[in-house]
């Protein structure tokens, strides 16, 4: 009873989780049949992403990939297309049971380049401000910056709407 309870108290897997799973045995393992009967339709496959069990949990959640919408892009779009066109390039994973990527590179890139935007922003819109002569055109150039900024903070962070109102509103 204690371990049933132990069990039911564990989340359950998030859509991001049973993507990365179902895509990963929709490229390998098919094509092996390596699970067949009932195990093959349990965790759904990527033509059915709502085919998987109801009774699933997750024992470690990989959060660390859904935090924001460009490291969502990046592992869930980029990954995919870096391995069709260099497929060559995967290392075996023991982790996984076979050849795959880690992610950690990609998380670094996608730092990187929020890294980079959050730094040249700032100093863009002040170099842009600072060539435009008219309050007309200042005026216009303040509201397409903040638009930008609020794009920007969105799809870089992880942010509540309150967040989003307080930081374009400033």
């Amino acid at each position: 009873m204690i371990q049933a309870s132990t069990i039911a108290g564990y989340p359950s897997p998030t859509a991001f989780d049973f993507d990365v799973i179902q895509r990963q045995l929709d490229v390998h393992y098919k094509k092996t049949l390596t699970l067949m009967g009932r195990d093959g339709s349990m965790w759904g496959s990527a033509l059915d992403p709502t085919g998987h069990a109801l009774d699933m949990i997750s024992l470690r959640r990989r959060q660390n990939l859904n935090e924001d919408a460009f490291t969502r892009w990046t592992t869930g779009t980029l990954l995919p297309w870096f391995d069709k066109r260099w497929p060559r390039l995967r290392k075996n994973e023991p982790r996984y049971g076979g050849p795959g990527y880690v992610a950690g590179p990609f998380l670094n890139f996608s730092f990187c380049v929020s890294t980079v935007i959050a730094s040249t922003l700032p100093i863009t819109s002040i170099s842009v401000l600072f060539y435009v002569n008219s309050m007309r055109g200042r005026l216009i150039t303040i509201g397409v910056l903040n638009i930008l900024y609020a794009l920007c903070f969105n799809i870089f962070t992880n942010p509540r709407r309150s967040d989003v109102f307080i930081a374009v509103s400033t």
